[in-house]
């Protein structure tokens, strides 16, 4: 997506749209995101950035941007799973996963810092699946992944990952994917961590 416009109030009003349209009460509705190309909110947090927008309206747009990478069930279904399916076809869109890593380094609030941390925790966990897919093992199971997911945000791994970022650690994308996969060998059947594959 384009960002010709330089005209900042042109911006701000479809702002001003876009919010009408998804939140209700000052709340961001996830059902109303289905229909949005992801890259508009990406052009808009760019602008954001460009125009030194407030603070609480950056943290709305990373809030939209990282429930825009899940995909979850309209209904809750006993025979289908109710954990939010990642989308890493998003992740496309956007031009990969840097876009991500850049937001996270910049990012004011652990508000924002623990939802993209979130995104990039998925992200891994979906190469570290393709991986196993790959090579005929079975995928780890959201019963699996759950526990270690709580007890990274439980060790505050969105703020400690974070610094990392911020201070420019080369390869932090790999030492995210071998920490998971570290903690995943903990789990029966961890010969399917056989991981090779790189996060930029």
């Amino acid at each position: 997506m384009e960002i010709e416009e330089k005209e900042e109030s042109v911006w701000a009003s479809a702002l001003s749209c876009l919010l009408y349209f998804v939140c209700d009460r000052g709340k961001i509705c996830r059902n109303r995101l289905k229909c949005l190309d992801i890259r508009v909110i990406q052009a808009l947090l760019k602008v954001s950035r460009r125009n030194s927008w407030a603070e609480v309206v950056h943290s709305k747009l990373i809030c939209m941007l990282s429930n825009m990478f899940y995909q979850v069930p309209d209904e809750p279904n006993k025979t289908v799973s109710s954990t939010p399916m990642f989308l890493v076809d998003q992740v496309d869109l956007i031009g990969g996963i840097e876009f991500i890593f850049l937001e996270y380094s910049l990012a004011n609030s652990r508000e924002e810092r623990r939802n993209l941390y979130l995104v990039l925790f998925d992200y891994v966990l979906h190469q570290i699946n393709e991986t196993c897919i790959a090579t005929s093992v079975s995928e780890y199971t959201d019963d699996e992944i759950q526990p270690l997911a709580t007890l990274l945000t439980l060790a505050d791994a969105p703020e400690a990952f974070y610094i990392s970022v911020k201070l420019g650690v080369e390869g932090i994308g790999e030492i995210l994917k071998r920490s998971i996969s570290t903690a995943l060998t903990r789990y029966p059947n961890s010969e399917r961590l056989n991981v090779e594959d790189n996060v930029h």
